[in-house]
């Protein structure tokens, strides 16, 4: 189980301390998942591997064997997605 999953089901963000009435109301057909760094890397794979995911975007996506894996095809994303580096970034991974 993974924590779209765990959100999905409730329970999660009511230990949150989220009751319904301030329960957030999320779009789970309008996925969009974003992370900076490792953070990045992670949403790639998430987006890769999970159909409720619609669309991606990073800042700085932090490891080369993610970079190598979406150049190769073994990582391919179906949906929109927004790869966004600092300059030096990439010459920092390759």
């Amino acid at each position: 189980m993974n924590l779209i999953d765990e959100i999905e089901q409730g329970s999660f963000l009511q230990q949150l301390g989220f009751d319904s009435a301030t329960f957030p109301l999320i779009a789970f057909k309008k996925l969009v998942i974003t992370g900076h760094s490792y953070g990045g890397a992670t949403a790639v794979y998430v987006a890769s591997s999970d159909t409720r995911v619609k669309a991606c975007a990073t800042l700085d996506m932090g490891t080369l064997p993610i970079y190598q894996k979406i150049d190769s095809g073994e990582i391919f994303l179906k949906h929109p997605a927004l790869f966004l580096n600092t300059e030096g970034v990439m010459e920092y991974f390759y």
